[in-house]
Order: C-alpha cells, then sequence, then structure tokens
C-alpha cells in the first residue's frame, strides 16, 4: 500500500501530444489505448490528470499512461514511487520513438517499451505497491487493487 494518506486513484497521462508522439513506436495503436485509459478511468469516477502535478485531492494510487517511456513516463513512475505513491504502469500506453545512439545503433523502441514494463513489475520500494496492467485490463474502480 502507499505509504500517502487517501484511498483514491488518478490516471495520469504524460504527454499525449502530437509533437511528442508524432514518430513514436505503434503510435495509433497507444493513443488509441491512452484514450480507452480515459474513457474507462472517467467510467469508474477516475480523475484524469493531463501532464500537471495535483497534490490536494486524496490521491494514493497513479495509474500512468503517455509519452515518452524513456524519459517522461519512466521518471515520473520513479518519481511518483520515491514520493509514497503507489504506481500502475498502463503496459500498453506508453510509447517512444527509436533512440540512435550513433549512426548504424538504434535501440528499438519497442525495447524501450518493454524495459519500462519489466522494471514496474520487478521493482520493490518498501511501503509502495507497483504493478503492471493492461488499459483493458486496469482495475480504476478498486482504487488500492493491483494486479499480479
Amino acid at each position: 500500500m502507499a505509504t500517502r494518506a487517501g484511498t483514491h486513484s488518478v490516471l495520469l497521462v504524460v504527454d499525449v501530444r502530437v509533437g511528442v508522439v508524432a514518430a513514436a513506436w505503434e503510435r495509433d495503436r497507444i493513443v488509441g489505448n491512452v484514450a480507452l485509459s480515459v474513457r474507462r478511468a472517467r467510467e469508474s469516477g477516475v480523475p484524469v490528470v493531463w501532464v500537471q502535478h495535483h497534490d490536494g485531492q486524496g490521491v494514493s494510487r497513479i495509474f500512468l499512461a503517455g509519452a515518452a517511456t524513456n524519459w517522461c513516463v519512466r521518471a515520473t513512475a520513479y518519481g511518483a514511487l520515491d514520493r509514497g505513491f503507489d504506481v500502475t504502469l498502463l503496459s500498453d500506453a506508453h510509447t517512444t520513438e527509436n533512440i540512435e545512439l550513433s549512426p548504424g545503433r538504434v535501440v528499438d523502441a519497442r525495447s524501450v517499451v518493454d524495459d519500462l514494463n519489466v522494471a514496474m513489475r520487478w521493482l520493490s520500494y518498501p511501503g509502495r505497491t507497483n504493478a503492471v496492467a493492461t488499459a483493458a485490463g486496469a482495475d480504476f474502480a478498486r482504487p488500492n487493487h493491483c494486479p499480479v
């Protein structure tokens, strides 16, 4: 359980903007899953926060989606855990672009997405619960429920 007071959840969507995801890996599928997550969260009465920090609504769990996986999404996940939130990364609702390290040496976007999904599944923070769920499988209605 989160070390923050509160029993509510929030869906945090990071940088899903044309300028950020224009060349992102599987952009259309990921944006579709972000939209699905937003719809499902709203149907469950879970607030949706778009690229902003808000700490006054008694939130203890963050559902995380957006772009770019290797920058804003990863930093937000780790920052939220550091600050005492429980975090569920929506595994099929975050994306990035291929990363060119040097000519002919590219880190594939899918590998970056897979890496964060694995890290959030196995990472352990004292007193926190982190998890990975799909956009369709996330349980927005049960604020402190984490899929295994």
